[in-house]
Parts: structure tokens; C-alpha cells; sequence
């Protein structure tokens, strides 16, 4: 695949995106981004672990494929009742404050994460559910 073939692709993709999602466009690119680390950290922990599996990379597609669906559904309803599209918004970024979580469990079970957060992120995990 050439340069030129790889922008038009990408082109197409955002294009797609744009429509579909409309202004939540900057936040899905960053829920991408956030998917894409928090999937190669997960690959880098499991062949750190000796667990490293064509099974366990290939549930980021259904992952994606759902998180897609979802912000989809949720931009349809909007659309259909006439809601506030700062819902969607939302929605991509409760999934990215869901992404950036496990990155942190990932940095957690490989010892890159320093104690003091650490400490920070099992207050976090021990009070969830707690208001």
C-alpha cells in the first residue's frame, strides 16, 4: 500500500466519522487513540507474562466494533428525538475515562506506575460504588 492509497483511506475513515458523530469527532479520535495504547500495553503485559495470544489481540475488534455500535445507537436516538448532541460527547468520554482506567491498571500490573499512585489509584478502586 502506498503513501497516497494510506491518506485517501484515512481520509475516507474521518470522513465517515464526521458524518456519523458529528461534532464528536475530536473525542472519537482521541477514544481511538486511547483504545490503540490501551490495547498495546495489554499485548506488551501478556507477552511480559509469557500470555500472549492471537485469541487475546483479536478482542480489540470486537471491542471497537462495540464501542462503535454504541456511540452510533446513542447519536441515532439524539437524532430521532431531538436530544442534545453534547450526549454523545458524553458518551465517548465515560468510554475514554473507561480506556484511560485500564491503561492505568495495565501501568499498575507491569510496576511502571510509581507508589504514590499506586496508592491514589487502589483508594480509587476500593471506594468505587461508595458516594
Amino acid at each position: 500500500m502506498n503513501k497516497t492509497t494510506i491518506l485517501i483511506l484515512g481520509a475516507g475513515f474521518g470522513a465517515v466519522i464526521t458524518f456519523v458523530f458529528g461534532a464528536a469527532e475530536p473525542y472519537i479520535t482521541t477514544l481511538l487513540i486511547f483504545v490503540c495504547i490501551d490495547t498495546v500495553m495489554g499485548f506488551m503485559l501478556a507477552r511480559q507474562n509469557g500470555g500472549a495470544t492471537s485469541k487475546g489481540f483479536g478482542k480489540v475488534f470486537p471491542k471497537i466494533a462495540w464501542y462503535g455500535l454504541s456511540l452510533f445507537a446513542l447519536n441515532r436516538l439524539i437524532v430521532t428525538f431531538g436530544l442534545s448532541g453534547n450526549m454523545v460527547v458524553i458518551g465517548v468520554c465515560a468510554i475514554i475515562f473507561r480506556e484511560a482506567f485500564s491503561i492505568l491498571e495495565k501501568l499498575k500490573a507491569s510496576g511502571y506506575l510509581p507508589q504514590v499512585f499506586i496508592d491514589i489509584f487502589d483508594k480509587i478502586v476500593k471506594s468505587e460504588g461508595k458516594v
